[in-house]
């Protein structure tokens, strides 16, 4: 269905009968091997403590077969997706299902030997740095993978013939705002894209970054650069937004969040209700209907949840002009 139809009715319509997302996230995973200190689902549990399984091959595609059919857009995510051990045939699949737009997020430390395999399917990889010092990347996140990620950064970076996007996106604590700038750097060295976001407990900052004046600072240099024409991840009024920590209105039905075992969160990953598995419902517009049934319509909020896609989204569905000037930005700077 058509992107823009799907947008004017989320805008239009925010408590109409049909689900039709702009992106379903599918969590193909909850392992993974690091600790990052900020992990954190909705609730404030980190993923790697979560205890469902991953499914075999067979299911994936079913809950994936489902996606494709409810939504064009699909962001593979964890966890860390790569710790599925059938890992490099879902992306196979991913490939069959002709997605219009693939997102996948990662350490990508996993992704030695995988060029074809990404080229032919994904549109846009992320690859998590929250810090370039290794000893402070293996403290923050139990592990040390940094130097595997920068590696893997420089080389995709330069792959002949990639058809993807690489975006270097970091978590933005006081734990690493002194050592941010030099991670946008590096990202603006390597001629790549750079997202950030800030750290969030649950659905809200730790109050120490709310007061923290390097926070604002840092938010600021990110919208200069913006506007000289940098590749910074969203829109200038959506960096504003995740800088002032400014309440705005969700629309969670822009967005199809599906747990590692095709359960759909409703009406969105932070409030978590889980309705049935999108592989056995007749569509998405039924689960909209179970869950408004059982849960009721979306609930009014308080200030909360500044995480990327639900103040970029929020930012495009009131501001039309953003999502249009997002896009052309996107198409020129892109490689």
């Amino acid at each position: 269905m058509n992107l823009v139809f799907r947008y004017l009715y989320n805008k239009y319509r925010p408590e109409g009968p049909r689900w039709l997302p702009l992106a379903a996230v599918y969590y193909l995973t909850y392992n993974c091997p690091l600790r990052c200190a900020y992990c954190s689902d909705g609730t404030g549990a980190p993923y790697y403590s979560l205890t469902e399984e991953a499914l075999p091959l067979s299911e994936v595609k079913r809950i994936l077969t489902a996606i494709r059919k409810s939504c064009p857009t699909l962001i593979l995510t964890g966890g860390e997706p790569a710790c599925h051990p059938e890992f490099v045939e879902v992306l196979g699949f991913v490939k069959e299902l002709d997605f219009d737009e693939v997102i996948l997020t990662t350490k990508g430390d996993s992704l030695e030997g995988l060029d074809d395999a990404l080229n032919g399917c994904v549109t846009r990889l992320v690859l998590s740095v929250d810090t370039l010092d290794p000893g402070k990347a293996a403290e923050l996140c139990g592990g040390s993978v940094l130097e595997k990620t920068l590696h893997r950064i420089k080389y995709l970076s330069t792959l002949p013939g990639r058809r993807f996007e690489i975006y270097v996106s970091s978590v933005v604590g006081t734990f690493n705002l002194d050592e941010l700038p030099q991670v946008s750097e590096f990202a603006e060295k390597a001629g790549v894209w750079y997202a950030a976001q800030p750290q969030l407990r649950g659905v809200k900052a730790p109050a120490g970054l709310l007061s923290d004046g390097r926070y604002r600072g840092f938010y600021d240099s990110l919208i200069r650069k913006k506007r000289a024409g940098a590749r910074i991840f969203g829109p200038v009024r959506y960096l504003e937004l995740l800088r002032d920590f400014e309440k705005f209105e969700c629309y969670p039905f822009t967005m199809l969040v599906v747990a590692p075992g095709g359960e759909v969160f409703y009406p969105c990953l932070e409030i978590g209700h889980k309705l049935g598995r999108i592989q056995d419902a007749p569509d998405a517009d039924a689960l909209r209907r179970e869950g408004r049934l059982r849960y009721g319509s979306k609930p009014l909020c308080d200030n909360r949840c500044h995480s990327a896609c639900a103040a970029e989204y929020a930012v495009f569905m009131r501001h039309p002009e953003c999502a249009i000037k997002e896009a052309l930005s996107s198409a020129l700077t892109s490689r």
